[in-house]
């Protein structure tokens, strides 16, 4: 589940401790999520949430073929002899929707495309320093996050765990998509030339806006997984059948003028 509290998006582990047909009930998560049973949950405390009545949550529910993205609001809260965190109740929600598991699986940046990312924190977006704001290139991204390479002479005082703000544009004849993330890790490469940044995108299932964003996302991995089907098209089209030689036709046509830059 994911909610805004003082001005930042958090992220919390929740499962449903009831289902009827007016609303649905969930229980906090310890932290790291384990699945040992109530006996668990009763012996480890989980991190507070901080939701008041009629805030709007976001909820994203694992299941066989993907993901289930909707928003609700909190209602009320109750007891829990499951749970030490209490219950929070939620109203049902009007519209769930479908995002396939294939769209959480992170996809490369095509070769010819070099897409720079701006990322800063939140809070210090107006202020003159520059401590806090960073460029660098997107090498992979999913509907649930991404990897940008920043140079290390840049020195960004960004750590693990912060939230950050995100801007790019994916195409150059596309709008930009602006989100907030999570700093899940950061790694330099071997020659210490680059900082990997690994972030977790937050907060898309809140809103609609939100989900327009995460639609985009999700438009964005699939469209980068089939310009890098098409280049490797290309590159062997000469040695395979018709079929492939027909898709390498379409590639050439619907995206010569990237594939060729």
């Amino acid at each position: 589940m994911c909610y805004l509290s003082k001005g930042k998006w958090h992220i919390a582990k929740v499962a449903f401790y009831g289902v009827d047909s007016e609303q649905l009930s969930i229980i906090a998560l310890p932290s790291p999520f384990q699945t040992a049973g109530d006996s668990f949950l009763k012996q480890s405390r989980p991190r507070p949430i901080n939701v008041q009545i009629g805030q709007s949550v976001g909820l994203s529910v694992k299941y066989d073929a993907g993901k289930l993205i909707f928003d609700t609001t909190v209602t009320d809260f109750g007891l829990s002899a499951a749970s030490m965190g209490g219950v929070i109740m939620l109203q049902k929600p009007e519209q769930i929707e479908i995002v396939s598991r294939r769209s959480y699986f992170r996809v490369r940046v095509p070769e010819k495309l070099q897409i720079d990312v701006t990322m800063w924190l939140r809070r210090n977006r107006k202020s003159s320093s520059k401590k806090f704001e960073c460029t660098g290139r997107l090498v992979d991204i999913s509907a649930g996050g991404l990897q940008i390479a920043v140079e290390s002479l840049q020195k960004p005082e960004l750590r693990e765990g912060q939230y950050v703000m995100i801007h790019f544009v994916p195409l150059p004849s596309e709008a930009a998509i602006e989100f907030s993330a999570q700093i899940r890790n950061i790694l330099p490469t071997a020659d210490n030339r680059y900082l990997c940044f690994g972030l977790q995108i937050v907060g898309v299932e809140a809103s609609k806006k939100g989900r327009e964003t995460l639609a985009r996302l999700v438009g964005v991995t699939e469209l980068y997984y089939e310009l890098n089907r098409c280049t490797e098209g290309l590159q062997r089209g000469s040695q395979v059948g018709l079929k492939t030689k027909t898709y390498v036709k379409r590639c050439r046509s619907e995206w010569g003028y990237l594939l060729h830059r």
